[in-house]
């Protein structure tokens, strides 16, 4: 998020130095510098920065890979024999579209026992490098630690998922 916040910056400052040139050459620019950063940065930074989040509208888990280990935010072991099924979702349909990963295990892990989704709902690191391209590396971390093929699905994308997500029971 801070490096989507310094690139906003700087992309703004320069729109309206440029703006202010065709537009207005009587005013200090400085003053319209100001207020278009003061107003798109923290759009932009809260937009892009927290795609994820917003793109899902549901917090997803957090999955530790130490080693050849998967560990949940409580230090609760996940085995990679545990896990049945990875379905890859998707959100979107242009370049920048968002992958989920929604992972059924055969034996719940007690921190998500007490919720109503019993499955893991993840997304990969985001980054604002990575804005217009699609990234698989949990999918390569699963397969690396010994994860079967078979048991990673890529769900059905229907015109529904191109504007709005699945729901979630947590």
């Amino acid at each position: 998020m801070v490096l989507t916040a310094i690139v906003a910056l700087f992309a703004v400052t320069a729109l309206a130095f440029i703006l202010t040139f065709f537009v207005d050459n009587d005013n200090d620019p400085f003053e319209f510098v100001i207020v278009l950063i003061i107003f798109f940065v923290p759009i932009i930074t809260l937009f892009i920065g927290l795609r994820p989040v917003l793109g899902l509208l549901t917090v997803p888990d957090v999955l530790y890979i130490q080693g050849n280990q998967l560990l949940l935010k409580n230090e609760e072991e996940i085995k990679v024999e545990d896990i049945k099924c990875v379905y890859i979702h998707q959100i979107g349909a242009a370049q920048s579209h968002l992958l989920y990963y929604e992972m059924t295990l055969k034996k719940i892990p007690i921190s998500i026992s007490s919720r109503k989704r019993k499955s893991l709902i993840m997304v990969e690191p985001y980054n604002l490098k990575y804005l217009f391209q699609t990234r698989l590396d949990f999918l390569d971390c699963l397969t690396e630690l010994g994860l079967s093929e078979d048991k990673i699905n890529y769900s059905e994308v229907r015109l529904k998922h191109m504007f709005i997500r699945d729901n979630f029971k947590e």
